[in-house]
Order: structure tokens, then C-alpha cells, then sequence
């Protein structure tokens, strides 16, 4: 009987860790495969008939690292459990996508809208948000309900 219990708490374990994950190994944004390998992170275009776009290296240096997520020109990068610890990479010259935020979404039915990456102020004094908003009731009015830093998304020049 106890055998069985541990073996449903390492499950759960497990199911409950596999679940903090918030990146893979790999990604794939405007036509291009990010693989990370080793200290590596490679791009290759997703069809193999097709080129890289100009000026996009095959090949970046980079820390030992096991996730990838692309967002606003740049690969941040972990080693998988110690999130606090990244890279972050530009890989503009890889993409072709506009300078839009990648990860906007709108739920107008349940009046919800979360916007990545939102940019406030000007030169030094730029700071990028990740904001959720809820409508009021229903009007045209909406209240932010959850606002906290994002630095994922700064980009150098801004």
C-alpha cells in the first residue's frame, strides 16, 4: 500500500514539474527552426528547399541551455529548471515578422484581453508591461486588472 502511494507522488510530482515548463528545445517563428544543441543555438529554414534569410546566421553561441522562447526579435534562452538565469539573443536578422507584439490576445466574449510586451515611455526611460484587461460590464471601457514588468521583450535601441 505505501509503495503505491510513493508511486502516485512521484507521479504527481512529475505531472505537476513537466507542467512548470514555459519552453522547449526548440522553436519555430517566421519560417525559421531555432534548435538549441549544446552551447549552440541553430536556425535552419523550416522547408529544406528554402534559404535562411539574408544576413541570419546558422549558428549562435550560447550558454548551455535546454529551453527556447522567441519573442520581439530575440531568443531568451534557459537551462531548464533556473529561469532567473537566461540569455538573451538577437535574432532579428532571422525574422521577417512585423514589429507587433507576438503574443496579444483578445477574448471579446469573456471581455479579456492580455497584451505582451506593451511599450511605455520614450529613450531611457522605456519599460516594456505584460497587461491583462478586463471590459467593465458592457461598455467600451476597459480597467487594467494585472500589470507587472516584462523584460523579454527590451530590445536593444529602444
Amino acid at each position: 500500500m505505501m509503495l503505491k502511494t510513493i508511486g502516485k507522488a512521484a507521479f504527481a510530482s512529475g505531472l505537476l514539474a513537466s507542467s512548470l515548463a514555459w519552453a522547449d528545445p526548440m522553436a519555430v517563428k517566421d519560417g525559421v527552426v531555432f534548435v538549441l544543441a549544446g552551447n549552440q543555438l541553430k536556425a535552419y529554414p523550416v522547408l529544406p528547399t528554402e534559404a535562411l534569410p539574408a544576413g541570419c546566421p546558422t549558428t549562435l553561441a550560447t550558454t548551455a541551455a535546454t529551453d527556447i522562447l522567441v519573442s520581439r526579435g530575440r531568443a531568451i534562452v534557459t537551462p531548464g529548471t533556473n529561469h532567473a538565469a537566461f540569455d538573451s539573443i538577437d535574432i532579428s536578422a532571422c525574422l521577417s515578422g512585423s514589429d507587433s507584439p507576438d503574443n496579444t490576445k483578445a477574448d471579446l466574449s469573456r471581455g479579456l484581453l492580455e497584451i505582451m510586451c506593451a511599450k511605455v515611455g520614450d529613450g531611457a526611460h522605456t519599460s516594456y508591461y505584460h497587461i491583462i484587461m478586463k471590459q467593465r460590464g458592457n461598455s467600451s471601457n476597459w480597467e487594467v486588472t494585472f500589470a507587472e514588468p516584462f523584460p523579454f521583450c527590451a530590445r536593444s535601441g529602444d
